[in-house]
């Protein structure tokens, strides 16, 4: 800013608003100096480098990958396996619960059969064991044995069998 005027000239010297350049093809040409050439031809210079880098790491990328997917193969495959033993073991062994279960039932049968045949011989032992103390009783008496009459100690015998029951 001119502090005399007060207005803004871009070029206070000039009679134009802009400078005059000679924009012909003929004119010399200005060098452009780049200042990011040296970064640049490193970059240039790594690039092959890069792309082998990045192949690598891409290579090792899929290889991980491979390596993730063929260890959770595994991992479900073994998961799988131990699944079907854990079945077959449940499988075996209710299978032997019922075939103890089956033998149970059939040994408590067994054993209420023969508890209710001991029972009824030990009512018969005792039975008997009352009629031969009685045939005993008969023959201290002053009647004599009769060997022959076996019908009436028959008769008293389930006579008692009768009272019993």
């Amino acid at each position: 800013m001119d502090p005399q005027i007060g207005v803004y000239e871009p070029f206070p010297n000039s009679s134009d608003s802009y400078p005059d350049y000679d924009l012909s093809p003929t004119s010399p040409l200005v060098e452009f100096t780049d200042l990011t050439a040296p970064y640049n031809e490193d970059r240039r210079r790594r690039r092959p480098h890069a792309t082998k880098d990045k192949q690598t790491i891409s290579s090792m990328h899929m290889r991980r990958r491979a390596q993730n997917r063929a260890s959770q193969r595994a991992f479900r495959e073994r998961k799988e396996k131990h699944a079907q033993d854990l079945q077959r073991q449940l499988d075996d062994l209710e299978a032997k619960h019922q075939e103890l279960l089956t033998s149970y039932h059939q040994l408590d049968s067994t054993n209420t059969n023969l508890t209710t045949e001991l029972d009824d011989l030990r009512r018969k032992i005792t039975l008997l064991q009352s009629s031969r103390s009685d045939t005993t009783d008969h023959m201290m008496s002053s009647e004599p044995f009769d060997p022959y009459d076996f019908d009436q100690s028959v008769e008293s015998a389930a006579a008692r069998l009768r009272d019993c029951s």
